[in-house]
């Protein structure tokens, strides 16, 4: 469909206004020390001059896919004059993302405005708004407490399965097997593909769903929040639930379970 409308093949027009507006404005801001409201708008304000000069060529308004053409040329001159700068804010946008609240965007619906960080803003004035969160509906409170609860058990089974991975037990490393290793080598294997349909079901659902993991993990480069972390969960919450299997039965050996 998108070929027949517009004479080329894409996924999103996403691309370019994302990383317009957030990875070149980030480069920006560390490059000439200036804010982001001061920078997104003249960003924007040079991406409708630089599609003025083909629309007039063509004679005709660029649609959406040339006008993400235009925005991805203007974002990569900018990413490519300063690598570092880039390369330090996807890394801030990628800790972000692996670590930020779905309940962020409880509180900010609550409150109708984004928190006024600023540059100097402490890490600590950032976690104390989700630790004694100030809102206006006292019904959000249990459920911000409950995301914290469940996102905990989530990384402490995750460094759970890292130290698994090290010891001599065996569960952890057989929760890997199953959820990562068994697909890849259905891949290889092209007997497994004929015979055995538990390794075809883990290959479809695993590459089923890598394309759009991928493309949640290559967004957050520029912009981090939680929701980009979605289509991991999944992957994440078995990987974790094999580091407290490895827990239990590391308990329940020594006779404490």
């Amino acid at each position: 469909r998108n070929f027949l409308l517009t004479g080329a093949l894409f996924f999103p027009t996403l691309p370019g206004h994302h990383f317009l507006q957030y990875s070149a404005a980030y480069v920006i801001m560390e490059r000439d020390q200036r804010s982001y409201a001061d920078v997104r708008p003249a960003l924007l304000a040079q991406w409708e001059q630089a599609s003025a000069v083909p629309a007039a060529a063509l004679g005709r308004p660029l649609n959406d896919y040339e006008r993400c053409r235009v925005a991805e040329s203007l974002a990569w001159g900018i990413i490519k004059q300063h690598p570092w700068y880039f390369l330090k804010t996807a890394a801030v946008q990628m800790a972000k993302t692996c670590c930020s609240l779905y309940t962020a965007q409880v509180l900010l619906s609550d409150s109708g405005v984004w928190p006024g960080y600023t540059e100097t803003t402490a890490l600590w004035t950032k976690i104390k708004r989700f630790l004694f969160p100030a809102v206006r509906h006292m019904v959000l409170i249990p459920l911000i407490y409950f995301e914290i609860f469940m996102f905990g058990l989530l990384l402490f089974g995750l460094l759970l399965l890292l130290f698994g991975l090290t010891s001599h037990v065996t569960p952890a490393k057989a929760g890997v097997q199953a959820y990562v290793l068994n697909p890849l080598v259905f891949a290889l294997d092209p007997g497994l593909r004929r015979d055995d349909i538990s390794f075809r079901m883990m290959f479809c659902a695993l590459w089923h769903s890598l394309p759009f993991v991928l493309l949640f993990i290559v967004l957050t480069l520029g912009y981090g929040c939680a929701r980009l972390r979605m289509p991991a969960e999944p992957f994440l919450i078995m990987l974790a639930g094999a580091g407290w299997l490895w827990l239990f039965r590391q308990w329940r050996a020594r006779g404490a379970l």
